[in-house]
C-alpha cells in the first residue's frame, strides 16, 4: 500500500488512515496475490442482506411440500441433462429452448439418459412414448419456478412458451387421465387378496383399509404415527377413533385436521380393528405406523414411502384379476369419496372426511359417480 502524500511531512500514518480510509466491514482474509477489498457500510449491508435472504429462502424451502420439492428437483435435473446433451447448456433460460424441450416431451417423451440415477419415487424408469399434458405442465412449472427463485422473469407467459403450451394442449388434450376409483366392492375384492395370518399381510391390510376409510392421500397415509390416533366417543356414546392429520396438501401451514373414524359393521373391512391387529403384532407403541419389512421379515424403523402405497395397490389389484395400470395410491381416496357420493352423502359430509376446502373438487367426484345414474336415454328403447 502506498504511503499517504503527507507522510514525509511528519503526519502520523495511522492517524491519516483512520481519518481517510473507508470502514472495512467483515473483510475476508487476505489471499496472497490479491488486493484486500474494502467495502462501504452500504455495500456491507447489502452483502449481509443477501445472506439473510438466502437463509430465509432456505427456510421457506424447508417447509414447502416435500413432494413438490422432490418433483421440481427431478424435473430440473432432467431439463439440465437434456440441455447439456443437446448442446444447449448455455441457453437454458431462453424461452425457445424451453419450448423445444416441452415439444420433445410431447412428441417422444423423456429420454432415459436424462433421468437422474437415484433412488427416488420420481426416478423410476420412464414409460416410453409421449408424456401426458399434465406431466409436461409440471415440468414447465418447475423450470419457470427456477427463474423466479433467481429473480429472473418467469418465461411462462413468453410467446414461445405460450405457443408451445397451446399447441401441446391441442395435440394431447388437457383432460387428465385419472386412476380408477376403488369403490367399496373393488376395495373389498383387493382386501380379500391380502393374507390375514402373515406379518406383512397385517400391515398391508391395515394400510389399505385406513387409507380407504380415511380417504387419505398416499403421502398422508405413510406419514401416520401412533401418536396421531386417539380413542373417543361421540355424543351418543358410540366409540370411534380420531386421526390427527398434522399436515396435508391443503394445509401446508400445519394447522392440523382431525378425521373421525368409525367401526365398520363388517369386521373384515374395519380399519380400526385392522389397525389394532397390526400395531399389536408389530409391537408399535410410538413412531411411524407403516414401516418397511426386510427380506427376513423383520420390522424396520423407516416408514414406507408414498411409492410403496402405489406399488401395494397395484400388486393386490393384479392379484384380484384387475388391470393394475388402472389403479394407484389415489384410488383409495377417490374410491371412498365416490362410494360416499353414490350413498347420497352430502358434499359437506364428504368434505368433513376428505378435507377438501373447495366444494367444486368434491363435485367432480360426485359427477363421476353419477354419470350414468338417471341417464335421460334410459327406457327410451
Amino acid at each position: 500500500m502506498r504511503d499517504p502524500p503527507c507522510f514525509d511531512k511528519g503526519v502520523e500514518r495511522t492517524k491519516y488512515l483512520a481519518e481517510h480510509s473507508r470502514p472495512i466491514e467483515e473483510a475476508p482474509e487476505a489471499v496472497p496475490g490479491q488486493a484486500l477489498v474494502r467495502r462501504s457500510p452500504q455495500e456491507a449491508g447489502k452483502a449481509r442482506l443477501a445472506v439473510a435472504a438466502e437463509l430465509v429462502a432456505a427456510r421457506q424451502d424447508e417447509f414447502a411440500s416435500k413432494n413438490t420439492r422432490r418433483a421440481y428437483e427431478f424435473e430440473l435435473a432432467c431439463f439440465t441433462s437434456w440441455c447439456n446433451r443437446k448442446g444447449f447448456g448455455g441457453l437454458q433460460d431462453e424461452p425457445d429452448t424451453i419450448a423445444v424441450y416441452a415439444q420433445e416431451l410431447a412428441d417422444r417423451g423423456r429420454d432415459p439418459a436424462d433421468v437422474p440415477q437415484r433412488e427416488s419415487a420420481w426416478a423410476r424408469a420412464p414409460k416410453p412414448g409421449p408424456l401426458l399434458y399434465s406431466s409436461i405442465i409440471r415440468a414447465l412449472g418447475a423450470i419457470c419456478s427456477s427463474h423466479t427463485r433467481r429473480d429472473m422473469p418467469s418465461p411462462w407467459k413468453r410467446r414461445a412458451v405460450v405457443r408451445a403450451r397451446e399447441g401441446i394442449a391441442r395435440q394431447l388434450g388437457v383432460k387428465p387421465t385419472k386412476k380408477k376409483a376403488l369403490t367399496v366392492d373393488l376395495m373389498q375384492l383387493l382386501v380379500d387378496q391380502i393374507p390375514v395370518d402373515t406379518f406383512r399381510g397385517k400391515r398391508d391390510r391395515a394400510l389399505i383399509l385406513l387409507g380407504w376409510h380415511g380417504a387419505r392421500r398416499r403421502s398422508e397415509i405413510v406419514a401416520a404415527r401412533f401418536e396421531h390416533f386417539r380413542r373417543d366417543v361421540d355424543p351418543h356414546g358410540k366409540p370411534g377413533v380420531v386421526w390427527l392429520i398434522p399436515v396435508s396438501k391443503t394445509d401446508q401451514g400445519g394447522a392440523g385436521f382431525e378425521l373421525p373414524l368409525v367401526f365398520a359393521m363388517d369386521r373384515r373391512y374395519c380399519a380400526i380393528r385392522a389397525l389394532g391387529e397390526w400395531t399389536k403384532a408389530a409391537g408399535i407403541t410410538s413412531g411411524p405406523l407403516f414401516r418397511k419389512i426386510d427380506t427376513m421379515g423383520r420390522l424396520c424403523d423407516d416408514a414406507l414411502t408414498p411409492e410403496h402405497v402405489r406399488v401395494m395397490v397395484r400388486s393386490y389389484a393384479k392379484a384380484a384379476g384387475l388391470e393394475p395400470d388402472d389403479f394407484g395410491g389415489h384410488s383409495l381416496r377417490s374410491g371412498w369419496i365416490t362410494t360416499a357420493a353414490k350413498g347420497k352423502r352430502s358434499t359437506h359430509e364428504i368434505m368433513r372426511v376428505s378435507g377438501h376446502r373447495d366444494p367444486k373438487m368434491v363435485e367432480e367426484y360426485i359427477q363421476d359417480a353419477n354419470v350414468l345414474e338417471d341417464a335421460p336415454g334410459e327406457g327410451l328403447i
